[in-house]
């Protein structure tokens, strides 16, 4: 096998190769309409979080319709018409990049945080579920340290792992956590601009078409 077929390039999925801000603000914007306040969305959305089985569009619609019954099947409308419209919030660089790497021969896996079956919904729905080997979702509940012990699993089937994530705290959790030396690589995909202080050695790139990428990844 050539040096891309042993390597294994992971992605955490929100803000890395999908665009949940977007993604929230067309739901947000869509119960405005029917006359449901951002604000009060907003505070519904942190309340769903909380709520056993962490953030899901059903936990959401529960809280909204409790306080507005009346808007019951215009509320559920907006989450679903929101559903259907997730290919359009993937990322262009990162769909790309994903078929890119698929082609080299690359093995892709997608290591996400949160509600099982709401994640695996946007997975499901996004057009590349298929590109992937293996699809991993992990309580949101101490990601990092979730996230740390897929990738420890993961580390004696491949030469060598990528992750790909947009947490600082998840990042720093999995480099304390996993003794992967020269074989575990970071990138940081920073879409929002800010300065962060990142595990030694983390490459940061603002989209996954840059050449850095590319090098990181692919040994090019």
């Amino acid at each position: 096998m050539s040096d891309i077929e042993k390597t294994l390039l992971l992605f955490d999925w929100d803000d890395v190769l999908f665009n949940a801000a977007d993604f929230k603000a067309e739901f947000t914007d869509g119960l405005e309409e029917i006359g449901i306040s951002p604000i009060v969305v907003f505070e519904t959305y942190q309340a769903a979080k909380r709520l056993e089985g962490e953030y899901s569009f059903d936990n959401h619609a529960s809280l909204l319709i409790t306080s507005f019954p009346e808007l019951a099947e215009k509320i559920r409308a907006v989450f679903s018409r929101t559903m259907s419209r997730v290919p359009g919030f993937m990322y262009s660089d990162a769909k790309h990049f994903i078929i890119a790497a698929g082609l080299k021969g690359a093995a892709l896996g997608v290591l996400s945080a949160g509600n099982k079956q709401f994640q695996g919904e946007k997975i499901h729905r996004s057009g590349i579920e298929n590109q992937f080997n293996f699809i991993a979702i992990v309580s949101a509940v101490n990601p990092g340290q979730e996230k740390a012990r897929i990738i420890a699993e993961k580390a004696g089937e491949y030469e060598r792992i990528v992750f790909f994530e947009d947490s600082v705290e998840v990042l720093n959790d999995v480099a304390r956590l996993v003794e992967g030396g020269d074989r575990l690589s970071f990138v940081y995909v920073n879409r929002d601009g800010k300065v962060h202080q990142l595990p030694p050695g983390t490459t940061q790139v603002s989209t996954l078409d840059s050449a850095v990428v590319a090098k990181v990844s692919f040994n090019e």
